[in-house]
Parts: C-alpha cells; structure tokens; sequence
C-alpha cells in the first residue's frame, strides 16, 4: 500500500511538474513576444523619429542634453553623442534657445507649452513652430521635457514674397489703362479695376464678391451663358464683344480678351 501510495504521489507531482512546466513555457513565450513587439514597436518609433524633417531633443530637468533625433545635428551643429551632458545654454541654435528659454520653468511645472517666434540672426530673419512636453519619471516627478521644432523660415518668407509680388500685381492692375476684371470659379467678380470703375460707373465695392454682378453688368442673357459656359470650359478668346450696363443706364459694347489658361493665376478662374 505504502508503495502504491508512494507511485500516486510520484505520478501526481510529476503531472504537477509537467503543468507548470507548460505554464512556464507558454509565459516566456508570452514574454518573448512581448519583447520581439516592445523591439519592433521602438525600431518604427526610431525609424520615424530619425527621417521626421523636424527636431526632437529630450532635456533633463538638469537643463542637459539627453537625447535627440537626427535633425538634431542639424540644429544644434554638433553630434549626438557630443551633445549628451551640454547645457542646454551651450547648444548651438542660439536662437530657438533664446525662444524656448522663457518657458523652461513652465514646462518643467507639468504643462505643455506651444508657440511661434520670430528672431533676428547675422543671416535675417528666423521663423520656428515648437512645441515644449513635459515628461515625468514613473514617480511622477518632472524629470525634464521633450523639443519639438519646426523650421519654418523659408515657408513664412515665401508667403511674404508672394503677398508682396501679389500686391504689386494688384497695383499694376488697378493702374492699367485698360478694362480689366477677374472671376473665381462660381463667376463672381474678385478684380474690378479702376478703368472697370471710369468706365461703367460701378465702383468696386459695388461689383466684388457680389452675386448678382454679372446681372448688374449684362443685361442679357445669352451675354451671361456665354460667360459663364466659358468660365467652366477655361476657354481662353480675343475680341468678343459684350454689351456691358452703365450704372447711368447706358450700354457699351466692349471688346474683351481672355487669356487665362495661358497665364494662369492662382484663384482666378478667369481674367
């Protein structure tokens, strides 16, 4: 008895063994996989990190270089592994320094701070978007903050450039001694020049962006169909007659020209 008794308990704990054997398999194949997706899930975070066009450096709340992207060499001039340990005043970019130097102590108080700046350099003017986000340690406690930052110079310059070469436009148009006007793409007018204004008695204020211009101006309507079937093909024409109201009551018969799929301009449908 003393024997079989012996057998079962030898049988009972080597299932028991086998069990937690199993249940120790299937653990640390749980935690393989948890480890190959933690692994994965870090090489497509540095993927990304290292080819986005924009900064990222992490700072400690000892106001040290931590870590950065590889935009970050571009910023600050210097390598990653040079940078670790610098403070953040003896980074490079002096001046998105100078603007995220005001917000330091709010972003190491726990909130994120966003903002746009504009600083003069020896080389003009420099433009950033950034983004400050604290980071706390797993006690809570702020353990520093994260940069997020943009270029944003040769975009904003651009649009500087464009609204002046657009303003020149506009005062060459308002001065020519021709008639000209523009329509967008529902066929309201957006340009009425002041030869537009001399000529028919209408001022701007009276024609732009109003919807029933174009009934205030042609009378007819066949004049209005053939305008509009012409907006809507961008068919470009020379010398069509138009018979054009007055505000006086009158009629002109003007002769107009479009060009306007040869020298596109964008926002103009017509012109």
């Amino acid at each position: 008895m003393a024997r079989e008794a012996a057998d079962a308990l030898v049988i009972e704990r080597t299932s028991e063994l086998r069990e937690a054997n199993r249940e120790l398999e299937r653990r640390m194949g749980e935690q393989a996989l948890a480890e190959k997706i933690a692994r994965d899930s870090e090489r497509q975070l540095r993927l990304i990190t290292e080819n986005l066009p924009v900064l990222i450096a992490f700072i400690g709340k000892d106001l040290s270089f931590r870590f950065g992207n590889k935009s970050s060499e571009t910023w600050f001039g210097s390598s990653r592994i040079e940078m670790i340990g610098t403070h953040i005043s003896e980074l490079g970019d002096s001046t998105l320094i100078e603007a995220i130097q005001p917000h330091i102590e709010e972003v190491l108080e726990g909130r994120m701070v966003t903002f746009e700046d504009r600083r003069e350099s020896e080389y003009g003017p420099r433009f950033h978007r950034v983004l400050l986000v604290p980071y706390r340690s797993e006690d809570g406690e702020a353990d520093g903050f994260v940069i997020l930052a943009q270029d944003q110079t040769e975009e904003r310059l651009g649009e500087t450039a464009l609204k002046e070469s657009e303003d020149r436009l506009r005062r060459v148009i308002q001065n020519m001694q021709v008639m000209m006007f523009a329509l967008d793409e529902k066929g309201n007018t957006i340009v009425w020049n002041r030869e537009c204004e001399r000529i028919t008695g209408f001022s701007a204020e009276e024609i732009v962006g109003n919807p029933k211009g174009l009934n205030m101006l042609y009378p007819y309507e066949k004049s209005r169909t053939d305008i509009r079937n012409a907006l809507l093909e961008h068919s470009d024409y020379r010398d069509w007659e138009w018979e054009i109201a007055c505000s006086d009551g009158s009629e002109k018969s003007i002769s107009w020209f479009n060009i306007s799929s040869m020298y596109p301009v964008p926002g103009w449908a017509a012109w």
